[in-house]
C-alpha cells in the first residue's frame, strides 16, 4: 500500500520499492496482469511520493523525501519502465507509459530534474503501438517527459544529442498535429475515413491528447527559431479549427485545444509577431467570431479564456494582421460593430486602434467593408479619441499646482 510504502521510503529503505518494480517486468513476474497492476501502482507511488503534497490553503507540506532520494526512485523507476515498454503484454505497456508520465509530472511539480533525454525517444516509439490504449498513453506522457528534455539550457548541451532532438520535437509536433486535422476533417468530411465505432472513439481520444500536448511542445518556445515557420504555423491554425468547428467535434477535444493557446507564454506570441504569416489573423478572426457567435452551453464556460486570447493577440497584431483578419470575414463572420465596442471595453491602447483604422481604411479590405461600416468606425474611434483626451485634460487641471517657491526651505 502507499502507506507502508512512504513509511518504508522516509527511511530509504529500498525492500518494497524493489519488490514493486521487480513485478513490472517479466523476468520478476510472469503474469502479464499482475506486471501491469505494478506498473500502475508504481504510477500512484510516484504521484504521492515524489510530487510536492499542497494542503487545502494551496500551502506546500513537508514531504518526508530528500530531492536525492526523488530522483534516485525516479532514475530505477524509468530504467524498470523501459524494459515494460517491450512487454508483449499489451496493458503493460500502457501502463509502463502511465507510471512514466506521472513521475514526470511529480518531479516537474517538485522541481527536481531528472535526464529524460533517453526515455523520449522511447515513448514516442510507442505512437506508433498498433494498441490504441497505447497510443493515447503515449501522447499524454510526451508533454510531460519534454519538460525535461527540452529545458531552458537545453541548446546550450554539447554534442549530436541537440541535433537528434530537434528533429524529435520536429516530428512529434508534426505528428501530434496530424492526429488532430485528422479528426477535425473527419467532422467536416472533408476526407472521411472508413472507421468503425471503437477506432473513431480512440481517434477523438488521441485528438484530445495531442492538443494538449501540441500546448506543451509549442511552450518551448526558445526552440522554435530552429524550425520552419509552417511547422509551427501548422500546430497552431489546427488549434484554431478546433474552436472554429466546436459545435461539430467533441467537447473534450474543443476544451483541451482552448486550454492549450491560453496556457502558451506570451514569448510565443511575441516570436509569431516577427513572422510573415497568417496566424495572428486567423487567430483573431476564430475567436471574435467565437465570442460573437451563440455558444452551447459547454462552449460558453470558456467564454473568458478566448477572451484572454483575443487580448493576447491584439497586443501583438498590426495592420497587416487586421487586414487579413477582415478578409478572413467571409469564411469567419462577425459584425464590425462587434469588433469595435470589444475594442473600447478592453480600453486597448491608441496606437492599437490607430493600426486598425489605417485596416479598415486600407484599400486591400475595401471589398469585404461596407462604406457605411467604416464610417461608423471612424466616427466611433474619433469620438472615443475626443473623450480621452478630454479625460486627460481633466486629470491634469486637477493637478495642484507648484511653483518654485514650495520646493524651498
Amino acid at each position: 500500500s502507499h502507506g507502508s510504502f512512504i513509511g518504508s521510503a522516509s527511511s530509504l529503505d529500498w525492500t518494497h520499492v524493489d519488490s514493486i518494480l521487480s513485478m513490472c517486468t517479466p523476468n520478476g513476474e510472469r503474469s502479464g496482469n499482475v506486471r501491469a497492476a505494478a506498473c500502475k501502482a508504481v504510477g500512484g507511488i510516484c504521484t504521492v511520493c515524489v510530487g510536492s503534497l499542497l494542503s487545502e490553503e494551496g500551502l506546500e507540506k513537508a514531504v518526508p523525501f530528500s530531492d536525492d532520494f526523488v530522483v534516485a526512485i525516479s532514475t530505477k523507476v524509468c530504467s524498470e519502465m523501459e524494459k515494460a515498454l517491450n512487454d508483449r503484454t499489451v496493458s503493460v505497456r500502457s501502463m509502463a507509459l502511465f507510471a512514466i508520465g506521472n513521475t514526470s509530472l511529480a518531479l516537474k511539480d517538485r522541481c527536481a530534474f531528472l535526464s529524460m533525454h533517453r526515455m523520449l525517444p522511447l515513448v514516442y516509439a510507442c505512437m506508433k503501438d498498433k494498441d490504441d490504449k497505447v497510443v493515447g498513453n503515449a501522447i499524454r506522457t510526451i508533454g510531460h517527459v519534454s519538460y525535461f528534455v527540452y529545458t531552458p539550457e537545453f541548446l546550450s548541451n554539447e554534442g549530436g544529442s541537440v541535433s537528434d532532438d530537434l528533429k524529435l520535437y520536429g516530428s512529434l509536433l508534426s505528428n501530434l498535429t496530424g492526429k488532430v486535422h485528422d479528426v477535425l476533417c473527419d467532422a467536416t468530411g472533408e476526407t472521411p475515413r472508413e472507421l468503425t465505432w471503437k477506432q473513431r472513439n480512440s481517434a477523438k481520444k488521441h485528438a484530445w491528447g495531442a492538443a494538449t500536448t501540441i500546448g506543451m511542445l509549442l511552450g518551448h518556445s526558445h526552440l522554435l527559431s530552429h524550425f520552419d515557420d509552417s511547422l509551427v504555423e501548422s500546430a497552431l491554425l489546427q488549434l484554431f479549427r478546433c474552436i472554429q468547428l466546436h459545435a461539430f467535434i467533441n467537447e473534450k477535444v474543443f476544451a483541451a485545444a482552448v486550454n492549450a493557446l491560453t496556457a502558451l507564454p506570451a514569448s510565443l506570441w511575441q516570436y509569431i509577431s516577427t513572422k510573415k504569416c497568417n496566424v495572428t489573423a486567423c487567430g483573431l478572426a476564430t475567436f471574435f467570431n467565437f465570442l460573437e457567435s451563440p455558444q452551447r452551453k459547454a462552449a460558453s464556460l470558456y467564454q473568458s479564456n478566448v477572451e484572454r486570447l483575443a487580448k493576447a493577440l491584439i497586443l501583438i497584431a498590426n495592420k497587416r494582421d487586421f487586414c487579413q483578419m477582415f478578409l478572413l470575414r467571409e469564411s469567419l463572420p462577425f459584425s464590425i460593430d462587434f469588433f469595435y465596442q470589444w475594442l473600447i471595453s478592453c480600453d486597448v491602447q491608441s496606437s492599437t486602434l490607430e493600426q486598425v483604422v489605417d485596416a479598415v481604411t486600407s484599400q486591400e479590405v475595401e471589398h469585404v467593408i461596407d462604406v457605411s461600416d467604416i464610417q461608423i468606425f471612424l466616427s466611433r474611434t474619433a469620438q472615443h479619441n475626443q473623450l480621452v483626451q478630454q479625460l486627460v485634460q481633466q486629470d491634469e487641471s486637477m493637478q495642484p499646482a507648484t511653483s518654485d517657491d514650495e520646493d524651498e526651505l
